[in-house]
């Protein structure tokens, strides 16, 4: 789950609407769905995709270890956004929508987040957009 500084791809997230990209309202995906899509990505590990490199390797772990601070449930950062969409998941039932109360979208598509996972653009491609976003219907 998880955060960086783009080396060639960057999302905008306007926080006050959204965009053509990523449309916050609309997002109909459902836990399941989700979750079926996380189902067939291959298992994420930073050393299995940057190799002699270790500048690379350890940008690509500070962001996941940024990303985790602001979203997991134990994380020593988490947003107030991320403990409503925590609170959201306790709650709901695999047929409902993921952005329930735009929770999901507040919490993993807030600028905080995308910021560390911008650090490694191996981080993001590889790991945070099919999980985070593709795999959570944006």
């Amino acid at each position: 789950m998880v955060a960086l500084i783009a080396f060639g791809t960057f999302i905008y997230v306007d926080e006050t609407s959204s965009n053509g990209n990523l449309s916050n309202s609309s997002n109909v995906t459902t836990f399941f769905e989700r979750n079926k899509c996380v189902d067939n990505l291959s298992y994420f590990q930073c050393d299995q995709f940057i190799k002699n490199d270790d500048a690379a390797l350890s940008l690509c772990y500070a962001a996941a270890y940024g990303v985790s601070r602001l979203t997991y449930p134990d994380g020593d950062m988490l947003t107030d956004a991320c403990k409503n969409y925590l609170t959201y998941l306790a709650k709901s039932v695999a047929s409902d929508p993921i952005n329930g109360e735009n929770y999901y979208y507040e919490c993993f598509l807030s600028a905080d987040v995308l910021k560390q996972a911008y650090q490694s653009s191996i981080f993001y491609t590889e790991n945070y957009v099919p999980r985070m976003i593709t795999c959570a219907g944006y």
